[in-house]
């Protein structure tokens, strides 16, 4: 990312345009990145981040994968729902930051994990759920930021889930289908 200038590139629109970043990118917003067994990077070793939040990751031996559920412990998501997966060996560490969340279960088991940022001033959300953003909640929370920044008014935008408006997509491509191809015809002629 430095090599191609994002990083800079991120820093001169902090504040002024959503920056989200899901797992991986979560912690390339940190300060350190620390990989003591060189599992991540290869050889053990400490890792710049880019600097945008006050959390550090550090990568343990185990990798979680899980469907997780989450609550929402901030200002526009607070006590609400978010669904996602995980796929990590990193566990973030918290200086000066609150979690934009708390991971209540894994695969159906109970647990305890405090995750991702909210910096409202500079527009920074982090959080390690895959498909966050297909939780009709934190798709929400994260679009109408970006419209109040644009200007726009704030919407309920909830709905329905990536899985869900999937489906639908897919529905309306096979209603496109059905209505310009004579399927009969091709059946009998194939």
């Amino acid at each position: 990312m430095r090599r191609v200038g994002l990083d800079r590139a991120l820093m001169r629109i902090k504040g002024s345009s959503v920056i989200l970043g899901i797992c991986g990118g979560f912690q390339a917003m940190g300060r350190v990145l620390s990989d003591p067994y060189g599992l991540e990077a290869g050889v053990p070793g400490n890792y710049d981040g880019l600097g945008l939040i006050n959390v550090n990751t550090v990568y343990g031996v185990d990798k979680v994968v899980s469907l997780s559920r989450a609550i929402g412990l901030r200002d526009g998501i607070e006590g609400v729902e978010i669904r996602g997966y995980e796929i990590h060996r990193g566990v973030p560490q918290y200086v000066d930051e609150k979690p934009l969340i708390m991971i209540k279960e894994r695969n159906g088991k109970p647990t305890e994990q405090a995750d991702g940022v909210f910096r409202e001033r500079d527009l920074v959300i982090g959080i390690t759920l895959h498909d966050s953003l297909g939780d009709p909640n934190f798709r929400n929370f994260v679009l109408n930021m970006a419209r109040e920044v644009a200007g726009l008014p704030r919407r309920d935008l909830r709905g329905l889930s990536s899985i869900e408006l999937l489906l639908r997509q897919i529905d309306n491509f096979s209603s496109i289908i059905k209505n310009v191809l004579d399927i009969d015809f091709m059946i009998s002629n194939g």
